[in-house]
């Protein structure tokens, strides 16, 4: 579930910036905003969004990016990502978390998404229509 309270209070305005930058694309797979797609599982098909997530690159100083930091809104942190690759992302995450509490090893390098992960840039542009746009804005 969406906490509000987590994020910037001009959250709207940057995420609407993240999604204009990719062109309304995800920056991983490529497909548009509004398109439609089946579900793998039912086949069900349902209308491509995009959301933007928070990536956890590290900082150029060297120290470490925190996903979980809904405050950090460094342009490199953030990716416009469809529904499919945002849940994928995050419950990569969350199984890495998970594994790392169950194990703890003090010698591993804590995992992370570097920049260039991020620097995919869409050939597509999507039509985004005004009442996409607002819905967007309201949403994140």
């Amino acid at each position: 579930m969406w906490d509000r309270l987590r994020y910037p209070p001009n959250w709207e305005e940057i995420a609407l910036a993240i999604k204009e930058r990719a062109g309304w694309c995800c920056e991983w797979c490529g497909v548009a905003h509004g398109a439609w797609r089946k579900s793998r599982k039912k086949a069900k098909p349902y209308k491509v969004v995009m959301a933007v997530a928070h990536l956890g690159v590290p900082f150029s100083d060297g120290r470490p990016g925190n996903r979980d930091d809904k405050w950090d809104v460094r342009p490199e942190n953030l990716a416009c990502l469809c529904q499919s690759c945002h849940r994928r992302y995050d419950n990569q995450g969350r199984s890495k978390q998970s594994k790392q509490t169950q194990q703890p090893h003090e010698d591993e390098a804590a995992p992370h998404v570097t920049a260039d992960r991020v620097s995919h840039t869409p050939t597509r542009s999507p039509h985004v229509t005004a009442k996409q746009r607002a819905r967007a804005l309201a949403y994140g």
